[in-house]
């Protein structure tokens, strides 16, 4: 099967098209969307969208590790990582294709 894509400018034109509104302003809305997201997941809020998703922002601790083969300890510093979590009900719509 051959893998397609969808990018953000695909998806405003539809969305636009879709709901009547001009491509300026479903712009706008998709944008307010994404800086919504990103503000609240930078807040430690997580992200519940009913029967889509979950975004979980969460921390990853420093934590020493050793290279098998030459035996040299490395660092790898704390960082904040974003998980997504799809629902059941999206998995299950995505498997059977209804």
């Amino acid at each position: 099967m051959e893998q397609k894509n969808l990018y953000s400018k695909d998806l405003i034109k539809q969305i636009s098209i879709k709901q009547n509104l001009s491509i300026e302003d479903t712009k706008k809305a998709f944008k307010f969307l994404i800086a919504c997201i990103t503000n609240h997941l930078l807040n430690n809020f997580n992200i519940n969208i009913t029967g889509f998703l979950k975004l979980v922002k969460t921390v990853r601790m420093t934590k020493q590790t050793t290279h098998p083969q030459t035996h040299k300890t490395h660092t790898i510093p704390k960082r904040h990582v974003v998980t997504c979590r799809f629902s059941k009900k999206f998995i299950r719509t995505i498997q059977t294709g209804t």
